[in-house]
């Protein structure tokens, strides 16, 4: 299959990164970046320039500037309304194939690059969700990415109606974070006791009460549902994919002893 032809004034690594995932990963076309303009418009292969400026009446991608440059700064996104969702970094060019920088947007998104600045940690020390420009525009349920590079797609199907590019086909695998691989049971003698006092000293009955039913083995452990995950499994043919936690115990690890033999079974 021809690459598409893509022509950048210069090489940077953002701009290297970006195409990569939108054409290798997302659309599954291979791609050559160039910044030979001679060989660019000599090129009979599907072509478009990404830049400041057009040189040709060829397809053309205008860049706000972000790929350009490096180190991490504070940017106006300027969200704006776009195809039924939102888009970031218009630019204004009419010759533009679209009118904001669709590549630096998926680059602003996929490297988390709000999450270099300055922000109001969360207690563990960490970017929460709700301070994402996704979250503040209602989008962070949305694959804005997959939306975007699909957007590229139409563009370039619309100029070159002879350009295949490869059906993807749904995959689904299911994963499991296993923190905690159960609420009461396993947990020794002391956590145990450790669970009642805590229980007793902020006057939890009820937890109390279904401690004690899980440990005299007259109610199944709340978070023991693997039996109805591997009948969804082999219902399904799902491979999933899952991940326990082995650290030590601490303020906020509190899973199984990795040592105890029902919990190395239960990770067999």
């Amino acid at each position: 299959m021809d690459p598409i032809l893509i022509y950048a004034p210069v090489k940077t690594g953002r701009i290297r990164y970006v195409f990569r995932l939108v054409f290798e990963d997302i659309l599954k076309v291979p791609h050559k970046l160039t910044t030979d303009l001679e060989e660019f418009l000599s090129s009979d292969l599907p072509k478009f320039m990404y830049g400041d400026e057009a040189h040709s009446d060829d397809l053309f991608f205008k860049s706000s500037g972000l790929l350009f440059t490096r180190g991490i700064e504070r940017v106006d996104l300027d969200p704006f309304d776009f195809d039924g969702s939102k888009a970031f970094f218009p630019v204004y060019a009419e010759n533009s194939a679209l009118p904001f920088d669709v590549f630096a947007s998926i680059f602003y998104l996929v490297s988390r690059y709000e999450e270099y600045l300055p922000f109001v940690k969360d207690m563990h020390g960490r970017f929460t969700a709700h301070l994402s420009i996704s979250a503040k525009l209602h989008i962070l349920n949305k694959p804005m990415v997959n939306i975007w590079a699909l957007k590229v797609k139409e563009v370039l199907e619309l100029k070159y109606p002879s350009l295949v590019f490869p059906k993807r086909l749904y995959k689904f695998v299911p994963t499991y974070d296993i923190d905690s691989a159960y609420a009461y049971s396993q947990k020794g003698l002391v956590r145990s006791v450790g669970g009642y006092l805590l229980s007793l000293r902020d006057l939890q009955w009820s937890d109390i009460a279904q401690r004690t039913r899980v440990l005299l083995g007259r109610e199944k452990d709340s978070f023991n549902t693997f039996d109805l995950q591997i009948q969804y499994q082999k219902e399904y043919k799902l491979k999933p994919v899952y991940f326990f936690l082995f650290a030590h115990y601490g303020q906020y690890d509190k899973n199984i002893n990795i040592r105890n033999s029902r919990f190395r079974f239960l990770v067999k």
